[in-house]
């Protein structure tokens, strides 16, 4: 299913590479992968998954996690608050009195 999915839009080359970001701003924009790994084990990687990146926000939910694992959910939670949604329209503002939110948080567009 994952292959299927992938192969329908390997080829899409329409996004914009983003230039405020100097490690990012060279990257091709017809180069992308997707990898995936089960609870037991089995991974798929379709595209360029052997290729060098940066991985920028991707360390945000690692680190999140790990530093939840290590300390506990309610030492992470009294410097990092949980997830919220908010909307573009919306100010970001501090969480749980003066906390930020979390790495995790989403913003909806």
């Amino acid at each position: 299913m994952l292959s299927m999915h992938f192969e329908a839009v390997k080829d899409d080359c329409s996004g914009e590479i983003t230039t405020y970001i100097p490690g990012l701003s060279s990257y091709d924009v017809c180069k992308w992968s997707v990898s995936f790994c089960s609870t037991d084990g089995q991974v798929i990687a379709l595209g360029d998954f052997k290729d060098k990146f940066t991985i920028q926000s991707v360390t945000k939910p690692i680190l999140y996690g790990i530093t939840s694992d290590l300390i506990g959910n309610d030492k992470v939670h009294k410097y990092v608050a949980k997830n919220q949604v908010v909307s573009v329209s919306t100010k970001l503002s501090w969480a749980m009195g003066m906390c930020p939110t979390t790495p995790l948080s989403i913003l909806v567009l």
